[in-house]
């Protein structure tokens, strides 16, 4: 049985807004307001992930991630195993990504919003670009993925678990 989504802007049950949270972030220029709309993402009750996620990203949307990350587009799209192609003939037509390709859009999403969220808790946040870390942090080799870049694993779910749980072990002290 299929369920209506709610309207884009309205509140779901976690209280948050559903809305497209890309489309959200053109409207920021502030560092504190785009880390606000990654922290969105983060707290987004399972549910709404995953109707967002169904939903699907629209194709141009990668771009304004990719700027808020500080890596060129076409890295980005590299990163998240989409080709370029087909990427540009989305953007183009103005279509949506599919489901796994949004999924692993979102997850990113997730995590810088993660980030955000243990620096809001642990750290000072004034002045923090948490996507601006994440993009820098991801082109890294890491001695915890024997020493891979943790951009080299965005592409999969399974790589994507294993960025995140790398990042929740640095902020843990477990790292390693």
């Amino acid at each position: 049985m299929k369920t209506s989504s709610p309207r884009a802007g309205a509140a779901s049950r976690s209280g948050i807004k559903t809305e497209k949270a890309a489309i959200s972030l053109k409207a920021h220029s502030s560092i504190k307001s785009s880390n606000e709309v990654f922290f969105n993402v983060f707290r987004m009750a399972p549910n709404d992930f995953i109707r967002e996620v169904r939903r699907g990203t629209r194709a141009k949307e990668i771009g304004v991630v990719a700027k808020a990350l500080g890596v060129p587009d076409t890295r980005y799209v590299d990163m998240l195993g989409l080709t370029r192609s087909t990427f540009n003939r989305k953007v183009k037509a103005d279509e949506v990504l599919d489901r796994n390709q949004s999924e692993r859009h979102m997850r990113v999403m997730r995590m810088v919003g993660q980030l955000t969220g243990l620096i809001k808790e642990f750290g000072d946040p004034k002045g923090f670009d948490a996507a601006q870390w994440f993009g820098a942090w991801i082109e890294q080799p890491n001695p915890a993925l024997g020493n891979a870049k943790p951009a080299e694993y965005l592409d999969t779910a399974m790589g994507a678990d294993v960025v995140e749980a790398t990042l929740q072990r640095m902020f843990s002290g477990a790292y390693a």
